[in-house]
């Protein structure tokens, strides 16, 4: 393996420094309502900065509204405010640069619809705001005087949540437990629960549906919607006029999830107005649906694409997203490439397309560059993160964002840490790779650095794992550039929210690689013991036993906390609790990843 020289090393630093110094927000496109945030309504074919939002790190785009997800879990709104969907507590007047959205703290993700917004906490609960007429809010209630609205976020009435995405008039959430929720409305099915009514609160999707289960990720659009399932199949239900569900046909409305026979090997979804875009394992990029803009990508436009489609030219992708008639690409190195409508700046090159299909049918590479660690879209708008978080001295502080969670120990001099994408091809070759790895390009990659001073323990998690298989998801691992080597820091692994986390002491470039053989794979498992409404002076002990029959111990601590590590994957494991004076019932559990939340109750 190629070693790091001290003149490469200098130039390779000299490199990720100058990347990190340009770091920031970009936004272009429509800007008629000000949801560029750039305190103008002035279109922006071209990328601008976002003055008051350099530490955004993740954005949810509505039709004529946005969303800015801050690093400290805080959420700033701009743009039209008709309906209160900016959520500051007031209807009315448009937003031209980002304000505070009221009373919401640990956000995780925001997600905006066509005039209304959502936001997921990091305990699990989905708040939302602004329009209310179907009952976007998800509370059992609808709104119809006034603004129609509630312009102050909402606590809607679903828990468990971990990851949540607006339609136009209708919310997707996806549960813990792989199950898929939704409310709002509901005229062409886009619910998913075999009917066309609209649902004031969350209702369970694909109830009794064969093979609609083990769900990892939810996409939503117009009128309709998309899942995606651990083995890799994708799941369409809702208006189907122009060929949204893919499956060769058009019209009529599909009531319940049905599968797309035609996909496999699928890693992310994005759900446009009346399209679709998914990226495969391998880095290409597929399309189906209408044509009309130059959705698919092929040169042309006009028509239906009934069948997913390759689009061409686009390889080594590692985020997708659209949200009406553009798509946009995220490559390893960072650098972002659209195409699709354009009237108004949204492919981001400089240009206005007006004549014609006003499209670009080809993708081409936005004036962005490079190292954005993430993107995102409105109706007709779009983003490149870069995000430079300022933080002063601290302990335990965690900073939030779409792709990347960074959680420092302590803190000890004030300063900005931010964070860029690099391409692994590009900078795995300038470290040995220990033996047993291999590095995964088509895997998202970090550099991270810091001008602040830290000591002590930091947590770097990259989300947007492009793994649908939830057996090799457990033998991906972070290795982290250390001197001349790749070293293996993995942490923890949770393939539900497709996220791995390292823990390390400095900074430097992360990337993503296969780890050691299968039976080397190992995961840890904990929970909480706890007795109702008695009380027991005696700690309780917890006993594992293998599949080859080998038994491990565990006494709880004085909180009733348990925990087992270095558990092979791959197996079943028993637990039971044996405590004087209760029962307590084993519990079987396969192992496929951490899990900490093996609670037992007393009998």
């Amino acid at each position: 393996m190629k070693k790091l020289t001290v003149s490469a090393l200098i130039a390779l630093v000299s490199c990720l420094f100058s990347i990190n110094a340009a770091a920031q927000t970009r936004g272009w496109g429509y800007n008629g309502n000000g949801q560029l945030g750039i305190g103008n309504q002035t279109n922006q074919p071209t990328p601008v900065t976002i003055p008051a939002a350099p530490d955004a790190t993740g954005i949810g785009g509505g039709f004529y509204h946005t969303l800015f997800l801050k690093a400290n879990g805080t959420l700033l709104g701009s743009g039209s405010n008709f309906y209160g969907q900016v959520g500051d507590g007031t209807s009315g007047n448009s937003r031209l640069s980002p304000v505070n959205v009221l009373n919401l703290t640990n956000v995780i993700q925001a997600s905006a619809g066509a005039y209304h917004s959502t936001a997921l906490l990091a305990d699990g609960n989905v708040w939302s705001w602004g329009i209310n007429s179907d009952g976007q809010i998800g509370n059992g209630t609808i709104t119809i005087p006034g603004c129609q609205c509630i312009p102050t976020p909402t606590q809607t009435t679903i828990s468990n949540v971990v990851q949540i995405d607006a339609g136009s008039q209708h919310t997707l959430a996806l549960k813990s437990d792989g199950t898929v929720w939704a409310w709002g409305f509901n005229s062409q099915g886009q619910l998913g629960d075999n009917s066309e009514t609209t649902r004031y609160t969350p209702v369970q999707i694909g109830v009794g549906i064969s093979g609609f289960n083990n769900i990892i990720a939810i996409s939503a659009g117009d009128f309709h919607s998309m899942a995606l399932k651990a083995d890799g199949t994708v799941w369409v239900w809702g208006r189907n006029g122009e060929g949204e569900v893919g499956n060769g046909t058009t019209g009529g409305n599909q009531l319940v999830p049905v599968q797309n026979t035609t996909l496999a090997n699928v890693t992310q979804i994005s759900a446009g107005a009346y399209h679709n875009i998914a990226l495969l394992k391998d880095g290409t990029v597929r399309v189906w649906g209408i044509n009309a803009s130059g959705q698919v990508g092929n040169g042309i436009s006009g028509g239906y694409q009934l069948t997913p489609v390759q689009t061409a030219g686009i390889g080594n992708v590692v985020e997708i997203e659209t949200a009406s008639n553009t798509n946009y690409v995220r490559l390893s190195d960072g650098t972002v490439r659209g195409w699709g409508y354009n009237n108004e700046g949204q492919i981001g090159s400089g240009t206005t397309t007006t004549t014609g299909c006003s499209c670009i049918p080809t993708p081409v590479t936005t004036s962005v560059g490079a190292s954005n660690a993430s993107i995102a879209s409105g109706y007709n708008h779009a983003f490149a993160l870069n995000p430079v978080i300022p933080v002063t001295p601290a302990t335990n502080q965690t900073f939030r964002g779409d792709n990347l969670r960074l959680i420092f120990a302590d803190i000890t001099g004030a300063g900005n840490i931010a964070y860029t994408a690099v391409a692994a091809s590009t900078v795995a070759a300038n470290y040995t790779v220990p033996m047993g790895y291999v590095i995964q390009n088509n895997q998202p990659a970090y550099d991270v650095t810091s001008t602040a001073a830290t000591s002590g323990n930091i947590d770097v998690c990259i989300s947007g794992i492009n793994e649908f298989d939830q057996t090799a998801f457990a033998y991906l691992k972070i290795l982290h550039a250390e001197g001349t080597n790749w070293v293996d820091r993995t942490y923890t692994s949770t393939f539900r929210r497709r996220q791995i986390c390292a823990r390390v002491t400095t900074l430097s470039p992360f990337v993503i690689a296969t780890g050691l053989a299968p039976n080397a794979a190992t995961v840890s498992i904990g929970g909480r013991v706890t007795y109702g409404t008695r009380s027991f002076s005696t700690r309780a002990t917890v006993t594992l036993t293998d599949a080859s029959g080998n038994v491990k111990t565990a006494l709880v601590n004085p909180f009733g906390y348990y925990k087992f590590g270095d558990v092979s994957v791959g197996q079943t494991v028993t637990l039971q609790v044996s405590a004087k004076g209760a029962t307590f019932s084993p519990q079987a559990v396969t192992v496929t990843e951490d899990a900490e939340d093996v609670n037992f109750t007393a009998q």
